[in-house]
């Protein structure tokens, strides 16, 4: 026989082959499918777990958008509004501060007037008496022209 190839050798090699593949069939095979399979379907649900992740992280951007946008025209209407009521307060303001200003004058006016009023009443009565005064010393009688100069003067005003 040849020595590099034994017959008897090579079916002990293909019986053993036979007996573990027999072995590994019987005892792991269902073992190695089914860890398989369960990796497999895990893989699946990461997989659709991720989608629906990033699904629900799409939405939450939009309704993050969504929410700014309303903020901002919220912002924008309590500006408007705060700006309006500005407004308003200072046109009562300028109002108030006009007619309390005509209020003042006016009554500086009448005061003025009474003033005035006095300050003629009171010169009146002093040139009434002064032209008296020179009445007598000019004609030794005091009631001479009282009328005239009282008349005079009324016609001043």
């Amino acid at each position: 026989m040849n020595e590099g190839l034994n017959f008897w050798t090579i079916i002990a090699q293909i019986i053993n082959f036979l007996l573990l593949l027999f072995i590994f069939k019987h005892f792991l095979w269902k073992k190695i499918v089914d860890a398989i399979e369960d990796r497999k379907s895990k893989l699946e649900n990461i997989d659709l777990m991720q989608k629906q992740y990033k699904e629900k992280l799409e939405l939450a951007d939009i309704e993050v958008q969504k929410i700014l946008e309303e903020s901002r025209k919220k912002v924008w209407e309590i500006e408007e509004f705060a700006i309006a009521s500005a407004k308003k307060e200072k046109e009562s303001i300028l109002s108030k501060a006009m007619s309390d200003a005509k209020a003042l004058i006016s009554s500086a006016e009448k005061e003025m007037e009474v003033e005035k009023n006095k300050m003629l009443s009171n010169i009146k009565t002093r040139v009434i008496d002064l032209a008296l005064k020179v009445n007598k010393k000019l004609f030794d009688k005091e009631n001479i022209n009282k009328d005239f100069v009282e008349k005079e003067l009324n016609s001043i005003n």
